[in-house]
Parts: structure tokens; C-alpha cells; sequence
């Protein structure tokens, strides 16, 4: 942390100019600006070393400064952060936590079931888990939910809201970051000290999420990951026809899994992804393309850090049927 050499890295197309503010650099956009990369015009990238390094540590609060093409100044949370603030009343732009997660030691359940078995698994939003007296989230989960998992011989557990942008208990739309699990659950502490613990009682750990819709698509910040708005949609979908949007949702998988040791995720709104598609477009079928690419990256992570990786689609359409196989099987 403090006094190492920093490379901060963003993806901003409708950017003129962007720089990065925080408690290290007094909240100065002078300091710290971003320079627009010669290789990828869109990329925004800084070097931030000592003396400015030294005042990065852990909890240290940062947030980016765009000036647009087109539109007013604003100041946002970076799409990649990986920890941010709680939701606050009546408080404008939350900021991004420096927080790194060291010393994971991934470890692979040994399930207790039989090989070839199906799995059992216990879905659990952290959120609505809470003992009289104490504050819901992560922790109680880690004491309530895995002990009663385990006993009844479920083989994993779903964490439903890792994503979240709200409240505790609420049901509201994935945050702005898929880097950054829930403040209102708990810190990424907790969350790897949930998985841990889960492994050592045999379990799995799945997460829920929803790589369809894109969340707070009006807010300039996120908007780029969008397509363009069509049809009856509430919110529009990811481009996944575009190379970074690709890279930002498949990365976030990876993440998940390299950094907190997931065993699984359960992607939501299947169906939704693939029906924007026209047949008419043929092979240029970029929802499909996308799906074929995340399922084939947790085999591969599979195969590099063994253990067992796996994927569930929610989906009320057959068409999405083989989603969950291995290309190389045909799928």
C-alpha cells in the first residue's frame, strides 16, 4: 500500500478530460490527471507514486472527475472499484474505498455428497439473515445460515444481493461496480471469511448475478456499458457486441473468483439477453457470444485452479438450455 507506485485505469469514451480526486491529493483535480491513451483513445490512465502513494492506505477514499464532451463536470465512483461506501441519505456522490483483500488461500469444498449427485443448494440473501439484536449481513450469515447449510447436507450456498446497491433487506438494482461486493453486507472481509469458513464445512458459495440490464443507465458513469435503448426494456442491455464491456463483465467474474474463491454464479435474465437478439443478425449474435465466453472462462479457471466451478441460468426459454455446457462439448 503507502509508498508503492500506483496504476489507476479507466474506460471512458464521452470523457474530455478526467482526473482522479481523493483524501490523497486533498480533493485537488489538478494533481491527479488522467492522460487519454495513445494506443486506445477511450482509455484513461495515471501513475500516482511518493509522495502522493505514501497517503494511500487502506480506507482511503477516492473518486473520479470527468469532465464530458458534451454536458456539466461530475464526479463518480470508477465502474472497477472494488469497495465503496454505504449508501447515505440525503448525500450526493459516495466515494471508492481503497481496499485490498490479501491472503486468500483458495481452498476447494470437499462436498458431502456422493460423485455424480445433483446439487442441494441453500440460497441466502445476507440482508434478511439477522438474530434479534444484531445487525444483518455477512457475519450472521457466516453463523446462522452455514451451520444449518451443512447439517441438512446441502452441497452449496447462493448469496442472493453480493451486488447490491442499497439498503439492507432491499431488493434494488445491482451497484455501480460489479467489482465491489455490498457495503450494506459487510466488508470484503467478511465476505472472504464467509467463503472460507463455507469450504471448511464442505460447502460451496455461489453468487447471484445479473450481467443483462445495465444498472443506473442514465447516470453518464455507467451509461457507456450500454446498448442504445430499444423495445419496451426498462433499462437497456450490455453491449456485449463492444470489446470493453466484454472485458469489464467477464473480469468481474475472474475477480470473484481469484480474489474470494467463488465456486459458482447464478446468471439472471438469461433469456431476456438472448431474445434482443434477431435471428435475422446470424452468426453476429453478441448476447449468445458473451454467454459462450463467461461459461467458457469459469471452465478454464476450473481447469487452472481445480476444484469445481459451476453455472446456473435462470431462464424460462429452452433456447438457453445448453448455456451451463462446455463449448467443447458442443454446447
Amino acid at each position: 500500500l503507502g509508498g508503492s507506485n500506483w496504476t489507476f485505469r479507466e474506460w471512458l469514451p464521452s470523457a474530455e478530460a478526467v482526473s482522479l480526486i481523493g483524501d490523497f491529493n486533498d480533493w485537488d483535480p489538478h494533481t491527479t490527471p488522467l492522460q487519454r491513451s495513445v494506443a486506445a483513445s477511450d482509455e484513461w490512465s495515471c501513475e500516482v507514486g511518493p509522495p502522493l502513494s505514501n497517503r494511500l492506505v487502506k480506507g482511503s477514499k477516492y473518486r473520479l472527475r470527468v469532465t464530458p464532451l458534451q454536458g456539466e463536470v461530475y464526479e463518480t465512483l470508477p465502474a472497477w472499484c472494488t469497495y465503496r461506501e454505504p449508501e447515505k441519505p440525503l448525500r450526493g456522490t459516495r466515494d471508492a474505498l481503497v481496499w485490498p483483500v490479501e491472503g486468500l488461500q483458495r481452498v476447494a469444498p470437499s462436498p458431502a455428497r456422493e460423485e455424480g449427485s445433483s446439487e442441494r443448494i441453500y440460497e441466502c440473501h445476507p440482508g434478511l439473515v439477522g438474530r434479534t439484536g444484531r445487525k444483518p449481513g455477512l457475519r450472521e450469515a457466516k453463523e446462522v445460515v452455514l451451520p444449518r447449510a451443512a447439517r441438512d447436507r446441502y452441497t452449496a450456498v447462493l448469496l442472493v444481493g453480493l451486488q447490491e446497491d442499497g439498503p439492507l433487506a432491499s431488493t434494488s438494482s445491482t451497484g455501480p461496480s460489479l467489482f465491489a461486493p455490498s457495503p450494506s453486507l459487510g466488508t470484503p472481509e467478511d465476505l472472504k471469511a464467509f467463503v472460507q469458513t463455507a469450504h471448511q464445512l464442505g460447502l460451496g458459495v455461489f453468487a447471484s448475478v445479473d450481467h443483462s440490464a445495465v444498472p443506473c443507465s442514465e447516470d453518464p458513469r455507467v451509461s457507456h456499458l450500454a446498448q442504445s435503448k430499444t423495445g419496451s426494456a426498462s433499462q437497456p442491455l450490455f453491449d456485449y457486441a463492444h470489446k470493453e464491456v466484454l472485458r469489464y463483465l467477464l473480469s468481474s467474474i475472474r475477480f470473484f473468483v481469484e480474489e474470494y474463491g467463488m465456486d459458482g454464479f447464478r446468471f439472471h435474465c438469461v433469456d431476456t439477453m438472448v431474445a434482443s437478439e434477431s435471428r435475422a443478425n446470424g452468426a453476429s449474435r453478441p448476447a449468445t457470444r458473451y454467454l459462450l465466453l463467461v461459461n467458457s472462462l469459469v471452465k478454464s479457471l476450473q481447469a487452472r485452479l481445480g476444484g469445481k466451478l459451476t453455472t446456473v441460468a435462470v431462464s424460462a426459454s429452452p433456447d438457453v438450455a445448453a448455456f451451463c455446457g462446455a463449448v467443447t462439448d458442443g454446447a
